[in-house]
């Protein structure tokens, strides 16, 4: 009588035994499988500013608000200058600059500078249209880019005016836009 109720709470701790280890094996089957997919996962990170749209960052990747911003604030800064303002304007581009066109923005930035304080120009740039394109990580801004010589009198005369494209390039690295080239093709 006792072997078969002995045997009878065996058979019990053994079925019991056996469902706890396949939930254990179920489970542990899911945590391999949720961190293999938390480990391709990117962390995305959104931003929502006191002012304009909100918009996401990644590690690789960012929205098309994002670059629009950045395009934006990074145009009006290369396109719009004085020889007052252009020593600081040069600093925040410089900032922004990947590190493999650093050099080469530099020098130019710096020959731009130059040339502007030697004429005493000044550059306004009006803008028609401006739009990102996400997927090659470009910002393009069309308008007219105009040049002013500063003389004393009245008003600084008109020397130049010409419809421009500019086309700004950038890499993400690290949830950040580098800016990697700026091309520019006349309309």
């Amino acid at each position: 009588m006792e072997t078969r109720t002995f045997q009878g709470k065996l058979k019990t701790l053994i079925s019991q035994r056996n469902v706890l280890a396949l939930c254990v094996i179920a489970l542990s089957i899911a945590v391999i499988k949720l961190s293999f997919a938390v480990q391709n996962k990117e962390e995305r990170v959104v931003v929502i500013p006191t002012t304009g749209p909100s918009f996401w960052i990644e590690k690789s990747r960012t929205s098309k608000e994002y670059l629009n911003v950045i395009g934006t604030f990074l145009s009006d800064l290369l396109l719009t200058r004085t020889p007052a303002d252009i020593a600081w304007k040069n600093d925040q581009i410089l900032g922004h600059a990947h590190p493999s066109f650093y050099s080469p923005l530099k020098k130019a930035l710096k020959d731009e500078k130059e040339k502007m304080i030697q004429t005493q120009s000044t550059f306004l740039f009006e803008t028609i249209r401006s739009y990102p394109l996400e997927k090659k990580h470009q910002f393009v801004i069309e308008g007219v880019q105009k040049t002013y010589i500063e003389k004393t009198g009245k008003s600084a005369p008109l020397i130049q005016s010409e419809k421009i494209k500019y086309i700004l390039s950038f890499r993400c690295e690290e949830g950040r836009l580098y800016l990697t080239s700026i091309s520019q093709e006349k309309l």
